[in-house]
């Protein structure tokens, strides 16, 4: 079984509110538990990073800080615990 570098199904996600989201052509480097990690990403396929864990992006890589938590979910309390 081979790795496929497949930036349309990639996101690393730290469980925190929010997330860097990475667009255009270019490639990230995040950190992991041994060694960094590079992945390209292609247009139309944006990645998500965890903010603590984006080390650098290079390229044409138009950085976003973006959430998945809406206003009604953190008011209700969801946002502390988003996988109730």
């Amino acid at each position: 079984m081979g790795y496929k570098n497949d930036a349309a199904h990639c996101r690393v996600i730290g469980g925190g509110l929010f997330n860097v989201r990475l667009e255009g052509r270019g490639m990230v480097a995040f950190t992991s538990h041994y060694e960094p990690l590079t992945l390209m990403v292609e247009p139309g396929n944006p990645v998500y990073t965890d903010p603590n864990a984006t080390v650098a992006w290079s390229g044409e890589l138009q950085p976003e800080f973006v959430t998945d938590v809406s206003l009604k979910s953190f008011l209700e309390g969801e946002a502390a615990n988003p996988f109730k």
